[in-house]
């Protein structure tokens, strides 16, 4: 039923039906009724310039697997389908005189079920202002239709997934088209565009979210609130990116913003004193609130002679820098991981003893700007030995080494986060007088106003581990 012009209601079709297109038809409303389709896998409606209504019933339908709604044609084929709206034979569209006026929407709440009455899609939705208030330049869209993809995957391994490809505004038309499970159940999302500016709030919502991939949306400008749920956020190469209006509430979380080389000065002291798994941001310097630092990749800190601790925690930053060497000789992989060895020794009574070492994983970084990699690690000592009764603890030294041919450490850092001493009655006691306490504990009190009364979130994306032993 497609370029059916005349075509102006959804048509009845059989509940049977799998696949449904019905694309450049003049159909100005997807009706309640949508939810009786419960075994449709596919809705194809591009270059739908009469659109009015979507109901919310289309988030009902759980076998649908992709939907594609749009103004304009996959495309972007359609001369009128952007600021030349004189084809609407309803008034609906509106000139780019008129565009100003989006802004009047600011209020306008994201869990609406459905347009206002006699309020075109065309206005609300495709219009790619932002109406959140994030502060975005409007520059133009370098001839892009404004799509952008949303792709969810969950269940066993991933292997269930549904995505909606669209030219609506996301903040509007995500709300409506997303399914019900995602609000629960354990997710990623994707999202793909080269258009769109801000992320919409509604995903502060999704309860279940674990990863966020954000790879590639060039023109994105800010973060909004994440769930605390989030495990992972994948931020590569959004080169607008300017600002992070939220807080990593989950210590577990892994954070990739390599690339990301606008971040504004307050945005990147927030993700370099998050407390995460990882997090790699660009950089030029080690940060100063590090304690302990080295212009190489290996770090020696002297302490006063004390006890030999049961175990510690510390606080790690690295300094990648291009290596001088043929790129040829590297296989530019996007979707490989690098590696760093983090290896930790110490001196107990005059002698140098290895605490162990741990290999962790980082992405793959293209390009020769140099990244910030930050990460938390914790080292239990062997007390069971001969060496280590009546040990006395004076020293620790950590070499870092990056495993590949392009990058190398040019410094690091270090803060002393926990150190831990065994009582004799089998209790553990923070020995504070060694730790880097001055510049952790507004961090860690910020921290704990900021995790609320959530419960911590199920471990569920298999990382390297950050433990070790001797």
């Amino acid at each position: 039923m497609s370029e059916c012009i005349n075509l102006k209601e959804f048509p009845n079709v059989p509940d049977s039906i799998v696949e449904l297109e019905l694309s450049k038809t003049g159909i100005e409303e997807i009706p309640p009724r949508i939810e009786n389709l419960f075994r449709l896998c596919k809705l194809i409606m591009y270059g739908c310039k009469k659109l009015i209504n979507i109901s919310p019933n289309i988030s009902k339908l759980e076998n649908l697997e992709f939907l594609g709604l749009s103004i304009c044609g996959i495309d972007g084929d359609d001369d009128d389908c952007r600021g030349n709206e004189n084809d609407n034979e309803d008034g609906d569209g509106e000139s780019g005189e008129d565009e100003e006026d989006a802004d009047d929407d600011d209020g306008e709440d994201a869990n609406d079920d459905d347009v206002e009455d006699g309020e075109s899609l065309v206005d609300t939705v495709s219009d790619h202002n932002d109406d959140d208030g994030t502060d975005v330049d409007d520059d133009d869209d370098d001839d892009d239709t404004g799509f952008f993809d949303a792709i969810i995957e969950w269940g066993v391994d991933l292997k269930q997934s549904w995505t909606l490809r669209s030219d609506f505004k996301v903040h509007y038309i995500l709300p409506i088209c997303l399914p019900e499970k995602a609000l629960t159940s354990p997710i990623s999302l994707c999202f793909r565009s080269n258009s769109f500016k801000a992320i919409p709030d509604y995903i502060k919502y999704l309860s279940g979210l674990k990863k966020l991939d954000i790879r590639e949306c060039r023109k994105l400008v800010a973060l909004p609130q994440l769930p605390r749920s989030l495990l992972l956020l994948d931020a590569e190469n959004c080169e607008s990116l300017k600002r992070i209006d939220c807080s990593f509430q989950n210590s577990n979380i892994c954070l990739n913003f390599a690339n990301c080389i606008n971040l504004n000065q307050e945005a990147r002291e927030h993700i370099e004193t998050s407390a995460c798994k990882y997090a790699l941001l660009p950089g030029i310097e080690v940060p100063a609130h590090l304690s302990h630092q080295a212009t190489s990749g290996s770090l020696t800190i002297n302490l006063t002679p004390r006890p030999l601790p049961s175990s510690f925690k510390f606080k790690a930053c690295i300094l990648l820098s291009k290596s001088n060497i043929n790129l040829e000789d590297h296989n530019d992989d996007e979707n490989s991981l690098m590696c760093v060895s983090c290896r930790v020794r110490g001196k107990q009574n005059g002698l140098i003893v290895r605490y162990g070492s741990n290999q962790l994983p980082i992405p793959a970084l293209l390009g020769d700007t140099g990244h910030l990699y930050i990460f938390e690690d914790y080292f239990s000592l062997n007390q069971g030995s001969p060496e280590a009764e009546g040990a006395t603890f004076s020293e620790l030294v950590f070499d870092f080494i990056v495993h590949d041919k392009t990058w190398k450490v040019k410094g690091c850092g270090v803060n002393l986060v926990e150190v831990l001493h065994h009582n004799l009655d089998g209790k553990e006691t923070e020995d504070e007088d060694c730790m880097d306490r001055n510049n952790m504990e507004k961090n860690k009190e910020t921290e704990e106003e900021e995790s609320g009364g959530d419960d911590d979130a199920e471990i569920w994306i298999n990382q390297a581990p950050l433990t070790s032993s001797s």
